[in-house]
């Protein structure tokens, strides 16, 4: 049974290589864009590869358990989002991340202020540049393309997603207002509060006006007591002597 498993095994070998070597080639173009293309026919022979990988298990001709296709490559999956990539780019240090997540989380740490670092390992990251990973692009590409199934299961996951992601920013808006609300109520009582001490200020300044003018106005009042009084004193000091002469006019004239 082992042999029987073994030359079963040796054959599906066999077929994979020669259908993988079937495959036409792309015509050799010179210039810049050779390397590109070999990039993408790399790409899309090992996507090819890992989609017809395959486990042998128990009886090879239980067709039940005999024949498993292996999983997912994990090099296939964002760290971040744990789904696979469609667009997956390279940071400084060397980590894969589908682009829409590692470029939103460069903006998080930026809008909270913190030191850039890698999702994968915490260190900081010298720069935010991104390099496009066109070979590992392609054989996700060519992977999906013979593993049905899981495209399917990946556009229904990314349909929740991008439900999820519409959610979450009608939220983030919504918290935005809230707090733009809250902040314009927190201005509006400081300077009411403001207002209120100004006001308190000025009546208390009012006040000391008001006692400064009574005091100033009984002063004007013992003043003119004061003067009313002194011309009474000398208009009768006037008429004392006024009295006094023609008296003493009278004794002449008499004596």
């Amino acid at each position: 049974q082992a042999g029987r498993q073994a030359a079963a095994a040796n054959r599906a070998l066999r077929a994979m290589s020669r259908s993988g070597s079937a495959s036409p080639r792309p015509p050799s173009i010179p210039g810049s864009a050779t390397r590109q293309v070999r990039q993408a026919e790399y790409g899309e022979r090992w996507g090819l590869g890992a989609a017809r990988c395959f486990s042998i298990e128990g009886d090879f001709l239980d067709e039940d358990q005999g024949v498993r296709l292996m999983p997912v490559p994990d090099s296939f999956f964002c760290p971040i989002s744990a789904a696979i990539m469609q667009d997956p780019v390279a940071t400084v240090d060397g980590c894969a991340y589908e682009r829409d997540y590692i470029e939103r989380w460069f903006r998080e740490k930026r809008q909270q202020c913190q030191a850039i670092t890698s999702p994968t390992t915490g260190l900081e990251l010298p720069s935010t540049t991104l390099m496009p990973l066109m070979a590992l692009q392609r054989a996700i590409e060519a992977y999906l393309a013979h593993r049905p199934e899981i495209r399917i299961e990946q556009l229904a996951g990314r349909s929740f997603e991008e439900a999820a992601q519409v959610l979450q920013v009608d939220l983030l808006e919504k918290q935005a207002m809230n707090a733009s609300v809250h902040d314009e109520l927190r201005r509006l009582r400081e300077s009411n509060r403001a207002l209120i001490r100004a006001l308190r200020k000025t009546e208390a300044n009012c006040d000391k006006l008001m006692e400064d003018l009574r005091i100033t106005r009984a002063r004007a009042r013992l003043l003119e007591d004061e003067k009313a009084a002194a011309m009474k004193a000398s208009s009768a000091e006037r008429n004392a002597l006024a009295a006094a002469g023609a008296t003493d006019q009278r004794c002449e004239s008499a004596g």
